[in-house]
């Protein structure tokens, strides 16, 4: 009995997910452009970054979701960078994750 209610604990704990972050989309991050001001880059995505370095002109966001139960993880990380006057730059074109699905494994 004792090895019964051992698994069904073990089973209930390694089934729980736990997330970590703000969860915002490639899609959300890809829209942000240069020139786009501080307000704006946060409209976007959603949610106020996970950090702020360089005295204000460097915010990331970062998101990382675990499930215990299937193994199965999800985990993003961007970061923008502005410039003296407030606003982003050195995005390249097509966004920050650009075309990822070419580097996915499927």
């Amino acid at each position: 009995m004792r090895n019964v209610i051992f698994v069904v604990c073990f089973l209930l704990i390694s089934g729980c997910s736990t997330s970590s972050g703000h969860n915002f989309s490639v899609k959300q991050a890809n829209m942000v452009e240069n020139g786009m001001s501080r307000e704006d880059v946060i409209s976007i995505m959603g949610s106020k970054p996970s950090s702020i370095t360089d005295q204000g002109k460097e915010f990331a966001w970062s998101y990382i979701r675990i499930n215990g139960f299937t193994g199965s993880h999800e985990n993003r990380v961007v970061r923008f960078i502005f410039n003296e006057d407030g606003l982003s730059y050195g995005i390249p074109e097509g966004g920050v994750y650009g075309d990822i699905s070419k580097y996915q494994i499927k």
